[in-house]
């Protein structure tokens, strides 16, 4: 049987930290850690397609936790010949809570486990001229993080960091200068307890575009993504 990167993440080890799957959902933890989760096999199958699709070549990502959904964008960029800036406050492993980025302001944590295991899948998987990690915080560091990796215009953007609407507005307004023409943004997580109806007619009626169901609960948590592609 075929193993794809998402299972040969679960057999590395990097220094004192394991990979394990958490009991629901598919998703992969840290072991040592509550939190962060990673994205799931699934969303990783995905997401890594969805590059490789579409011919996506400038990609930005908030925020990879610990660095498997660097990965899977970037073995798709890497088909692509093309780069993604991954950038993570690593809050929610410092507080050990998913809610952090609702209860912090600007707090960046530049020694923490899932920058070093990111660092590491990012060697492992022969993806250091092509996935640039950075850590700050957003939406402030969106623009510094991409400009030292990046000039040109982004055509992929995924977005998991704080799950809650001021947040959200506040990424899509900043990376909306951003955007090529041409372009894929993914969400994660998109539950309705945040992800309701006003959130959605902001962002499609801003990005001009309507958002699509990607890889859906209990497959995943809820990947949702946006095309305007042409």
């Amino acid at each position: 049987m075929m193993v794809n990167e998402f299972q040969e993440i679960l057999n590395l080890k990097w220094g004192p930290i394991k990979y394990e799957k958490i009991s629901f959902g598919g998703s992969l933890k840290m072991t040592n850690h509550d939190f962060p989760y990673s994205i799931s096999e699934d969303e990783f199958i995905f997401l890594k397609n969805l590059i490789i699709e579409n011919n996506l070549k400038n990609g930005f990502e908030c925020a990879t936790g610990f660095g498997v959904s660097s990965v899977a964008i970037g073995l798709g960029m890497k088909e692509t010949n093309g780069k993604l800036v991954t950038m993570d406050s690593y809050v929610e492993e410092y507080v050990n809570h998913p809610h952090s980025y609702e209860n912090f302001t600007s707090n960046t944590y530049k020694d923490m486990d899932g920058y070093k295991s990111a660092s590491y899948l990012i060697e492992h998987f022969r993806l250091k001229d092509t996935v640039f990690p950075e850590v700050g915080w957003s939406p402030i560091d969106i623009n510094k993080s991409i400009s030292n990796h990046i000039t040109e215009k982004l055509d992929f953007v995924f977005l998991d960091s704080g799950h809650f609407p001021e947040l959200l507005i506040k990424e899509i307004d900043t990376i909306f200068d951003l955007l090529s023409t041409n372009f894929i943004i993914a969400f994660h997580d998109t539950y309705p307890n945040f992800f309701d109806h006003n959130i959605v007619n902001y962002i499609e009626n801003k990005l001009g575009a309507k958002i699509e169901n990607g890889v859906q609960y209990p497959r995943g948590e809820n990947l949702t993504i946006l095309k305007k592609i042409k």
